[in-house]
């Protein structure tokens, strides 16, 4: 057969070896190539702390997010101040969506900052933007005016 094995010697006080076992190695059990993880887990974890709270109106204290050993799996636990457990999301790391332990769909947010403060940042932006244009247009800047010499 080929294919790549594991094999576990043994070396004996006296220099000799034998083969004590031999496995064969799985490499497609440790390649996700083609895969990414939506977000990091600790990010998953914010998200579903953001997410309980616009549903429930509850504020989480503490979000403790764990993937399991297949890496197939994110569980958040949701806490509030006094470390009990308000929810566990359990969370599909490739597309960010799951279920809560009551069985309620969840899909975090995929795009975008819903900050206030960002928002706020942004519009500001832009009406300075538009408030420096108007100030050039209104000083002649743009008018061009046939001149004889």
């Amino acid at each position: 057969m080929t294919g790549l094995y594991v094999l576990y010697v043994y070396e004996k006080t006296d220099g000799t070896a034998e083969v004590n076992a031999v496995s064969a190695l799985d490499l497609a059990a440790y390649v996700t190539a083609a895969k990414t993880f939506f977000a990091p887990v600790e990010e998953l974890g914010a998200m579903a702390k953001i997410d309980y709270e616009k549903k429930n109106g509850v504020a989480c204290y503490a979000a403790e997010s764990v993937l399991n050993e297949a890496g197939t799996e994110v569980t958040v636990k949701l806490t509030d101040a006094d470390g009990k457990l308000l929810d566990t999301y359990t969370i599909d790391p490739y597309t960010g969506e799951g279920k809560s332990a009551s069985g309620a769909e969840i899909s975090l947010p995929q795009t975008g900052n819903t900050s206030p403060r960002a928002a706020a940042a942004a519009s500001g932006a832009v009406l300075m933007a538009l408030a420096g244009l108007f100030t050039a247009i209104r000083s002649g800047m743009f008018r061009f005016e046939k001149r004889i010499r």
